[in-house]
């Protein structure tokens, strides 16, 4: 069971995670411009960290600030997938964030600075997945909130 202070972070880093990529659906159904790829990656970076806060009890907040963590998405991705996240999630969640951390690959300095050329790549059911794939487990197991 987790402590309170800890399921606090849990709570914290998953709904502002989950803010952020509600944020970055509005501005990409609404908007049709690459700003929503900013808090799309920085999103899915918390909800990551809050499943790996939630999994992995030796792992504190700090750890999660710097390397091997930090920004880098792929290593924050393979962490939860050690920690069991294939097996929760859906085949397709994890495909899918397989596909933009391939494409996104570099601490997430693409996804902020643009150094690629050419057109971005997103997969175009990413919204409707973590809608409806990661939030409702996510909720499921971080369980009751006070």
């Amino acid at each position: 069971m987790l402590q309170d202070s800890r399921k606090i972070d849990v709570i914290r880093f998953y709904q502002l995670g989950k803010d952020c990529i509600e944020d970055a659906g509005f501005l990409y159904e609404n908007k049709k411009n690459q700003s929503f790829s900013i808090l799309l990656i920085h999103g899915i970076e918390l909800v990551l960290k809050s499943y790996i806060l939630l999994k992995d009890e030796n792992i504190k907040v700090e750890d999660l600030k710097k390397r091997p963590f930090g920004h880098e998405c792929q290593k924050l991705l393979d962490k939860s997938k050690k920690l069991g996240f294939e097996n929760i999630f859906s085949k397709e969640a994890v495909e899918v964030l397989e596909f933009l951390f391939g494409y996104y690959s570099n601490d997430s300095i693409e996804v902020r600075y643009r150094t690629k050329t050419g057109l971005k790549l997103f997969p175009p059911d990413i919204f409707k997945v973590l809608r409806e794939k990661v939030f409702p487990t996510m909720r499921f197991l971080i369980g009751p909130t006070k």
